[in-house]
């Protein structure tokens, strides 16, 4: 059988996430599988939230907070977009085009 099921946009994340810095894999303390539903989540929120500006950046205010405790330094997001923006590109095919790349950019942009 040459078919398989396509996997999560988290876990495809998580493991793009740790072939491009695997130095930051001693930073998550969950499982694969729970940190792969955790970063699917928070995917989901840009898409639910990227609209609306305000309403992204109050909830990503909260995210950022929690994640203090997790000790993830603030030069870790460049290293989250890149691996976000490879995923997308390798999910989304040539539905990853400028216009595309543009918006997630922006969310991007308000998020961090």
């Amino acid at each position: 059988n040459n078919t398989s099921e396509p996997n999560p946009v988290g876990a495809v994340f998580f493991d793009t996430l740790m072939r491009n810095a695997p130095e930051l894999s001693s930073i998550f303390k969950k499982g694969r599988s729970q940190m792969a539903a955790n970063f699917e989540g928070a995917v989901a929120a840009m898409v639910a939230f990227g609209r609306s500006p305000q309403m992204l950046k109050e909830q990503f205010d909260m995210f950022c907070i929690r994640h203090v405790h997790y000790k993830v330094k603030s030069e870790y997001f460049q290293v989250f977009w890149t691996s976000l923006q490879s995923v997308l590109e390798q999910l989304l095919g040539d539905d990853f085009d400028r216009e595309t790349e543009a918006a997630w950019q922006t969310i991007f942009d308000e998020v961090g």
